[in-house]
């Protein structure tokens, strides 16, 4: 019988250790490959704070 966790019980943490999560690169969403306009420097930083917590 499969028991449930609720997401609120366990961490990051103690999902990679127990399945060996990894980081794997973005090989979906091609268009991050592409070269787009540049980003203002508000738009830069927000986007390095969400990266820096996604990662």
């Amino acid at each position: 019988m499969v028991q449930t966790i609720p997401a609120s019980e366990v961490t990051l943490r103690e999902l990679k250790q127990a399945f060996g999560l990894q980081q794997a690169l973005p090989t979906f969403f091609l268009e991050w490959l592409e070269t787009h306009a540049a980003l203002s420097e508000a738009e830069q930083h927000l986007l390095d704070r969400v990266k820096a917590n996604f990662d």
